[in-house]
């Protein structure tokens, strides 16, 4: 019964936390982001987060109200409770996978529910823990398997263009397009110090990480840029290596990766002396051979130059 009493004070404080922010959502219009994470996992769902919440407020409301039904003692906490456990695991498996695979970031919030609805669970006894487990892990397994399009960053909004922390926007403007790179790159850097001079194309730096551009002649800084959107697009996009040059024409995207493609495509096409190029409708990737002059986007190791 201990445990009965430890789950009821659980489901409280969970309506208490999700009440809190539906206030908050309804005041001022968003809910509290415990980090940046929450930003981008609820730009790439299609449920507003005022719709969100509430369904977990009911979730976490019929869950209390079915810990309060007596239940015959030998089967605590009873079939009902058990299968309301086990639904808000799945939920959580798949939110959980969605984050690690898809978003590439955690949100904060989210992973305080998940903790809850983890810790019911295990309150619930060993039997319950591990049939929760088991569906954690069962759709953990699975959700590798399924695609995910692009078209989810704009699902509420969210395009390249928040991942971007600085622009250079020369006049006349050949082409434009989004250079994902790294700090800890070392061919990113070379990249990012080998821009052509005479430089007609209009860029923006959208880097993986948050550590600062470094300075570059032109370029104007962005506050408040989300780099978790960038890992997003590149694992959409099924790329693992930088740098990685998008180029995006009126209905095309172009795709430039490594080094060496990246450097020879400022120089044959964003120089004043170049033509532009005819845009194609997907390009394949232009890689150097051997994958020279790329870095891991997931470890940031570097091939040999």
């Amino acid at each position: 019964m201990n445990n009965i009493r430890a789950m009821r004070w659980l489901a409280q404080g969970a309506i208490l936390l999700v009440g809190i922010q539906l206030l908050l959502i309804v005041l001022q219009g968003e809910p509290a982001c415990f980090n940046e994470g929450c930003r981008v996992v609820e730009g790439l769902t299609r449920i507003p987060p005022l719709w969100f919440n509430l369904l977990g407020l009911a979730y976490f409301a019929v869950l209390l109200a079915a810990l309060a039904l007596p239940v015959a003692a030998p089967s605590p906490p009873g079939p009902l409770v058990a299968l309301l456990l086990l639904a808000g695991m799945a939920a959580e498996g798949v939110l959980f996978s969605y984050q690690f695979l898809v978003a590439r970031t955690f949100c904060g919030y989210c992973l305080v529910i998940f903790a809850v609805v983890l810790s019911l669970n295990l309150l619930a006894g060993v039997r319950q823990a591990g049939l929760s487990l088991a569906v954690f892990t069962g759709i953990l397994a699975i959700f590798p398997t399924l695609h995910f399009g692009p078209g989810l960053l704009g699902a509420r909004g969210l395009t390249l263009d928040n991942g971007s922390s600085a622009s250079l926007k020369p006049i006349p403007s050949v082409q434009e397009g989004y250079l994902f790179f790294s700090e800890s790159c070392e061919h990113c850097q070379n990249v990012l110090r080998n821009l052509p001079a005479d430089n007609r194309c209009t860029l923006h730096f959208n880097p993986i990480s948050n550590a600062p551009l470094p300075p570059l002649p032109g370029v104007t800084p962005i506050p408040g840029s989300l780099p978790e959107v960038n890992r997003a697009m590149l694992s959409l996009l099924g790329i693992r290596e930088i740098p990685v040059l998008l180029v995006r024409g009126a209905d095309t995207l172009r795709i430039v990766k490594g080094e060496k493609s990246i450097r020879a495509f400022f120089r044959e096409e964003c120089s004043a002396a170049a033509v532009p190029a005819t845009p194609l409708s997907i390009e394949p990737y232009m890689s150097s051979p051997d994958g020279e002059g790329e870095c891991s986007a997931e470890t940031e190791t570097c091939t040999s130059p």
